[in-house]
């Protein structure tokens, strides 16, 4: 299997990127400038440029070649939220129909907690960041594509407990655990076709199969 990790030079989607690796899965990942393009490189990352403001649909399909199977981990800086709707919004939606375009089938979006419903939009005084994840959402549920969309709470840089929950509780979960997770939505049937929000927790990401996605 090769997978296409957009925002493969983010946080979450380095992490992504590495756990993917350490599976034995192949992982290109798409960049918009050289920041850490060498550090992806060394770790056998295949550097896909692309640029989700600029390039179009089908350009961005054109470099999808070979690719089973893309994950959507790209998403504007809290400094730049303004670029919500360019990147989160719009950009996603390009990669979906580019995806189609290429033949793909499967599509894993990393959303954001709370994104799924209006109440939340304003508690981290983002909202256009959650609004444009929410639209995005809703492109790909109708997209045809056989997709799960990972929405994980406070973003923390700690180890991975491989322990989640998918109701509230704690608010944070470390990004390897979203990567962990992550690489369990690729290898399982489960996961298709389902939303759902990710706290840590006490549930082992093995075991994610044998629960309900009550949130979704």
């Amino acid at each position: 299997m090769r997978v296409l990790v957009i925002g493969a030079n983010g946080k979450t989607g380095l992490d992504i990127s590495e756990r993917l690796l350490k599976s034995g899965v192949r992982v290109s990942g798409s960049v918009h400038s050289e920041h850490k393009e060498d550090l992806l490189t060394k770790m056998g990352v295949t550097i896909l440029k692309m640029d989700l403001m600029k390039e179009s649909i089908n350009q961005l399909a054109e470099k999808m070649t070979n690719i089973d199977a893309v994950v959507f981990a790209a998403g504007a800086s809290q400094e730049r939220a303004d670029l919500a709707v360019w990147i989160d919004l719009d950009g996603m939606v390009k990669t979906v129909e580019a995806a189609k375009k290429a033949g793909i089938e499967r599509y894993i979006m990393i959303s954001a907690a709370g994104a799924e419903s209006r109440d939340t939009w304003n508690i981290y005084d983002i909202p256009l960041y959650y609004v444009s994840k929410y639209y995005a959402e809703q492109w790909l549920e109708n997209s045809g594509m056989k997709y799960t969309i990972i929405r994980p709470a406070i973003l923390t840089d700690e180890d991975p407990t491989n322990m989640v929950g998918l109701k509230p509780g704690n608010p944070y979960i470390s990004r390897k655990d979203v990567a962990n997770v992550t690489e369990w939505s690729l290898k399982n049937m489960e996961a298709v076709n389902k939303a759902f929000n990710l706290y840590q927790g006490s549930i082992p990401v093995s075991e994610l199969g044998e629960v309900s996605f009550e949130n979704e």
